[in-house]
């Protein structure tokens, strides 16, 4: 370390005799809205942060929650400063805070190396660095509004013990989000000092929800910390009582929340610490909580892909052996997605980087679950193998399925799961069993809500663990929001590693979402290039359709570049504008690099005559061009749309039956072969040596 560099120690002491200054209260807010405030240009559907500077240049959630930690230590002085004094308190903690990460780099920055576990969990500098500095995993409306389905079974103990139930938490909590949201106007308004938005009067609350002052008092203690307290939080790593009991009590009558988040994930999370002083109570909270993860996720895939598709508490058995167990299974055509789900979280110890429990952590959280996942992703493939759960018996057999996807999704916040998994996870992949894809509830509830058809949802974690090894990010959100503007295709092997600012598009869709802001529901991008097109709209109809045939080319079509496809929609057209002229069939065809080919048929035949008409074409130009793969697509220009599709996926081989009428189809066209070119047929031999006698 530079001598003249301080310590982390010394930051941390100097960051605590600051937050103790007469009135540092008032800078909370100013460098609370700094973080969590978005602007948004309709015009140029572009995303800044309010004030200036990058996202990842401003401080962070935990940052703020480590200056309100350090500032209850002592009493809080609620002199109003002076403005200058004010912006001093600012520019000095932002600098310090940034002082402060610079050292905890600079400590491991030199020897990282993220293909290595080995490293990753010996080097407990860089895992606390990636862990205190990694970016929240879920939103804070997603806390308030999964607490209430995860404790409803809870509510009569919360009753009988605190004599308030899960709707008074739900009130009081919608409560402070509706205050909240009223701070934004009074930045606008250039309000110098406004702690008094962040205050709460129990007398008003007690008015306004119309409940006795005595139970809103009893349910805020539950979350407040009392001044001259967090005593033992003398270090980056140690228990921040803030993250837990966010609010700060100021007088019997007044409390105060500087950061609601920390409110809304305490709601989520404490309650069942709670029951677990209940020794008579505790089992029945876990497996309440087990059954609101394993609700939560069949729930949230049925909104993608439909009620018949999806499986909850699947069973496997060999004989009357039971071998395997699948929380939730999804079936969509031939693809399968397998999901375990863990109720496990990061411990106190690992926070502070302890290698040892970092890894026992990831390993009965992540690791165990997939290897669950991967042993029945192998056996639903094999068809002696029952599939069933306390329903029913279901028969896959019929099914040879293409890609297995294996989910691991963990039910609480997680810190820094996306880099955990992309260095600790051990997995195997086949043809068919894809890389893992590792996340929380919250990213799942995100992906449904942003790819709410199943062909993107599918499309989207096919390139996401094709690439699992190459994009890099803090945080799952940052890619997917990556995707939405641009997709994700990059060579193998190379890196891209994703700032924190790829996320503001994904931010600004989510909550506007929340809030029926039409104009900002979705990104420009791969969600919306296509839309109202002819491609668009057969993409859009899959999400009603099991058709094989559909889903492979609707897959496929994701994979295209916008000019390609731009093409398709152009080149149906203009064939379009052709038969309504002449009032005959028009075709062409288009061959892809990867051994795939698209025929496309504009007409208005018999469904029949238009099937046979189009499988034949089909048949021809695949063996022609000895392609793997051949869709084919019949579109109607009178109803204006793709009214069947058609599709050969069999390995090509070689057929002299069928060689000779390929051969015979170009002499009938009068198309020169040379003697010494590869013949038509397929054989590989020259045409002088094949085909040209026959």
């Amino acid at each position: 370390m530079n001598k003249n560099q301080k310590s982390e120690q010394e930051i941390f002491e100097e960051l605590s005799k600051l937050t103790s200054s007469a009135g540092y209260i008032y800078a909370i807010p100013f460098l609370f809205l700094e973080t969590w405030m978005i602007e948004y240009d309709s015009k140029s559907k572009s995303t800044s942060y309010y004030k200036k500077g990058k996202m990842e240049d401003r401080l962070n959630r935990a940052e703020i929650t480590i200056l309100i930690g350090l500032m209850i230590k002592s009493s809080i002085d609620f002199t109003i400063p002076t403005f200058e004094k004010l912006q001093e308190y600012i520019e000095q903690s932002k600098n310090l805070l940034l002082e402060l990460h610079i050292v905890i780099f600079n400590s491991v920055k030199n020897n990282i190396n993220y293909s290595f576990k080995n490293y990753m969990l010996e080097n407990t500098q860089l895992m606390r660095e990636v862990i205190i500095y990694s970016p929240d995993s879920a939103y804070d409306f997603q806390y308030l509004e999964f607490f209430y389905n995860k404790y409803r079974n809870d509510s009569h103990w919360l009753l009988k013990n605190y004599h308030f139930d899960i709707d008074d938490l739900k009130e009081i909590a919608n409560e402070v989000l509706e205050q909240v949201y009223k701070i934004y106007p009074m930045l606008i308004e250039n309000e110098p000092f406004f702690l008094n938005s962040f205050i709460f009067d129990v007398n008003q609350l007690s008015s306004k929800l119309n409940k006795p002052k005595e139970k809103i008092i009893s349910i805020l203690n539950l979350f407040t910390t009392e001044q001259n307290s967090n005593q033992q939080f003398n270090n980056i790593s140690d228990f921040n009582i803030v993250r837990v009991k966010p609010f700060i009590k100021k007088d019997e009558n007044t409390y105060i929340l500087l950061q609601h988040y920390d409110f809304f994930e305490s709601l989520y999370e404490s309650p069942f610490y709670w029951f677990l002083q209940d020794k008579n109570y505790k089992n029945i909270a876990a497996k309440h909580r087990g059954y609101f993860a394993e609700n939560f996720v069949c729930e949230t895939l049925i909104k993608v892909f439909g009620q018949d598709n999806v499986y909850k508490n699947i069973e496997i058995y060999d004989s009357k052996t039971r071998i395997g167990e699948i929380d939730v299974l999804v079936v969509f055509g031939n693809r399968a997605i397998v999901v375990q789900i863990k109720s496990k979280r990061l411990t106190a110890e690992s926070k502070k980087g302890n290698a040892d429990t970092i890894d026992d952590d990831f390993k009965k959280a992540i690791q165990d679950a997939y290897n669950q996942g991967y042993d029945c992703a192998c056996y639903i493939q094999n068809k002696k193998y029952q599939i069933k759960n306390s329903q029913e018996t279901f028969n896959f057999n019929h099914i040879e399925f293409k890609e297995i996807y294996i989910f691991c999704v963990v039910s609480d916040h997680y810190p820094a799961l996306t880099m955990q998994a992309y260095n600790f996870i051990q997995y195997t992949e086949t043809n068919i069993i894809k890389a893992p894809f590792i996340m929380d509830i919250f990213l799942l509830d995100v992906l449904s809500e942003m790819l709410d058809n199943p062909l993107y949802f599918l499309s989207y974690i096919n390139k996401r663990t094709k690439y699992f090894k190459e994009f890099i990010a803090q945080s799952e959100f940052t890619i997917l929001s990556y995707y939405l503007k641009h997709d994700l295709y990059i060579d193998k092997g190379n890196l891209a590693p994703l700032s924190e600012e790829w996320v503001k598009d994904l931010n600004v869709s989510i909550i506007s979402r929340r809030k029926n802001m039409e104009e900002f529901k979705t990104p420009d991008g791969i969600l919306t290039r296509f839309k109202d097109t002819i491609i668009g709209n057969f993409i859009e109809s899959i999400k009603y359709n099991k058709n094989k045939c559909s889903i492979e080319l609707g897959l496929f079509l994701l994979t295209l570049s916008e000019d390609t496809i731009q093409q398709i929609n152009k080149s149906i057209q203009e064939f379009s504008v052709s038969f309504k002229k002449d009032n005959k069939l028009h075709d062409f065809s288009m061959l892809f690099d990867n051994a795939t080919g698209l025929a496309v048929h504009i007409g208005n035949d018999i469904y029949s005559q238009a099937h046979l008409t189009l499988l034949t074409h089909c048949s021809h130009r695949k063996y022609l061009q000895q392609a793997d793969n051949w869709f084919g697509l019949y579109f109607n220009p009178i109803k204006e749309k793709i009214e069947f599709v058609v599709m050969s996926d069999e390995k090509w081989v070689y057929s002299e039956e069928k060689g000779e009428r390929i051969v015979d189809k170009l002499k009938d066209k009068n198309i020169k072969i040379g003697r010494n070119e590869q013949c038509p047929c397929g054989s590989g031999k020259k045409y002088k040596k094949c085909c040209i006698n026959k």
